[in-house]
């Protein structure tokens, strides 16, 4: 009994250090690009900014909560790196951080 126990324990201890980390979410996942609309429009009103999702990642908490970096070219044709959380409630969206990176540009 004692070694099935422990030939158990060696294959969970081998499956948790085999396991890959979080991968990021699908850039073209129809949520995603929501999230991230949501969170450009409440900044860039009425300038009908483009934008394309570099980076996502998601976390379940009570709903959803998206971590995005997103480059936006606004209505004057500047592009910015920006970083944005976004908590999606069942359907309540709310804009948690909003902040340009001056760090990283546009890859256009």
């Amino acid at each position: 009994m004692e070694e099935f126990a422990l030939e158990s324990l060696k294959k969970f201890v081998l499956v948790i250090f085999r396991a890959k980390p979080k991968a990021p979410s699908a850039n073209d996942d129809e949520n995603i690009v929501a999230s991230a609309r949501f969170a450009t429009d409440a900044k860039y009103v009425n300038e009908n900014a483009s934008i394309r999702i570099v980076e996502c990642h998601r976390q379940v908490v009570a709903g959803l909560k998206y971590d995005m970096k997103v480059e936006v070219t606004n209505g004057s044709n500047v592009c910015k790196v920006e970083h944005y959380e976004v908590w999606d409630r069942f359907g309540e969206k709310r804009v948690i951080t909003s902040e340009t990176l001056t760090s990283e540009s546009c890859a256009n």
